[in-house]
């Protein structure tokens, strides 16, 4: 569990592959990633950065329940496994996570002093017939970039 208490990569992996491999489940993914990361961890340091990434693994867990499984993805990476979910519902639960992030006011420790609006990006995807981890994982990576490259602190999906 570490710093953030959700799964760890290899957790995430295999229940991935698990899920992939039921051909009677339905699911979606989506990865997360904290924008701008490297910056603020340059501008406050690392252990306040380690602090947003418990404050962001908090909300996932908030909106969470025993249908969902949360990971951290790598870095500032976060992803989650919607059970049973479509694309449209993870769209609207993706979304509820970015709005709540992004209208938190984080502040430095001991201080009142805040450390400025930090918002999140995000990619989604469905399970489609055949698909192997790697699919979905690649396909919820190009509508991360999307996000990304449209501007960041929003949500796409492929």
């Amino acid at each position: 569990m570490g710093l953030t208490g959700l799964l760890n990569r290899g957790t995430f992996n295999r229940e991935l592959a698990h899920l992939c491999q039921d051909h009677d489940m339905t699911f979606s993914l989506a990865l997360f990633d904290i924008d701008h990361f490297k910056r603020l961890n340059d501008s406050f340091g690392h252990l306040l950065g380690d602090k947003v990434l418990q404050y962001f693994a908090s909300i996932l867990n908030a909106h969470r329940d025993d249908m969902h499984l949360a990971a951290r993805f790598g870095g500032e990476e976060m992803a989650m496994i919607f059970l049973h979910s479509s694309l449209e519902e993870t769209f609207i639960m993706a979304e509820k996570i970015r709005e709540t992030f992004a209208a938190s006011r984080l502040k430095k420790k001991g201080s009142d002093e805040s450390i400025g609006q930090v918002t999140v990006s995000v990619g989604i995807t469905h399970l489609q017939p055949g698909d192997t981890p790697r699919d979905l994982i690649e396909r919820a990576d190009r509508a991360l970039y999307q996000s990304k490259t449209d501007g960041r602190n929003r949500v796409n999906f492929a």
